[in-house]
């Protein structure tokens, strides 16, 4: 083979795979270049509470661990960046466990509703006064709603026979405590705004209205009770959230 050869295949293999040139003089590469290493991954242990986050440092104290809080709903142990390939492996990973929350922004039948409400959220003041009001409903109600978008006011059954009937106003904004988070922490509080529908068989909807603060609020309360029980087992353990 002439020298011409190789160089002509020599340019045509660095014109294809090696690097090219746009105007501004600057280099790319055409592939994705990856070294050959072979790097096997730690298989990640599942669990579905914080409390086995505690235990599994207490048994695998053996670090460095970084306790990732990734949000509500999901938190990871994770270890040192490791050469050539600079991974973290991920040694332990807690999520919530498969949970069906509440059908917000989507009106539902307040027998159903009313059902929602007794098993997905904590009780508090503000959801029994919610079920004292959906549960006096009836098909005949007549709800108006005013201007602004949050007051109504709806006919509900009153006596014995729940013939006679009385306007009571529907309480619009109400702090509840969905199940939306790991059972460990108290389930944050948000703001929600009640609406009823009664053309037919009353239908009710929740809709949310703190933008998702709660979120928040639930991952500094996942870092809190992790930290506490750390503490009660001198484990240090940095967490980042």
């Amino acid at each position: 083979m002439t020298g011409d050869a190789v160089k002509a295949i020599k340019d045509l293999a660095e014109e294809n795979y090696i690097v090219v040139e746009d105007n501004t003089g600057v280099k790319f590469c055409r592939d994705k270049l990856r070294p050959v290493v072979y790097q096997p991954e730690v298989q990640a242990l599942s669990i579905h509470s914080l409390d086995g986050i505690i235990d599994y440092l207490n048994i695998h104290n053996v670090g460095p661990y970084i306790i990732h809080i990734v949000d509500h709903n999901l938190v990871r142990i994770l270890g040192p960046i490791e050469k050539p390939l600079l991974k973290r492996n991920c040694y332990l990973l807690s999520t919530l466990r498969n949970y069906e929350g509440f059908p917000y922004e989507r009106y539902i039948p307040h027998e159903e509703f009313i059902i929602k409400l007794r098993t997905k959220f904590e009780e508090t003041e503000d959801l029994l006064k919610l079920i004292e009001y959906t549960s006096k409903l009836t098909i005949d109600n007549h709800i108006e709603a005013t201007d602004d978008g949050c007051s109504q006011t709806a006919m509900v059954k009153k006596g014995i026979s729940g013939s006679l009937g009385e306007r009571k106003e529907a309480p619009s904004m109400l702090v509840l405590q969905p199940f939306r988070t790991f059972r460990e922490i108290e389930q944050p509080e948000s703001l929600f705004l009640f609406r009823v529908k009664a053309s037919g068989a009353p239908t009710c909807a929740l809709f949310e209205a703190d933008g998702q603060c709660w979120k928040d609020e639930a991952v500094e309360s996942i870092a809190n009770y992790l930290q506490d029980g750390m503490k009660n087992l001198d484990i240090d353990v940095p967490i980042i959230k």
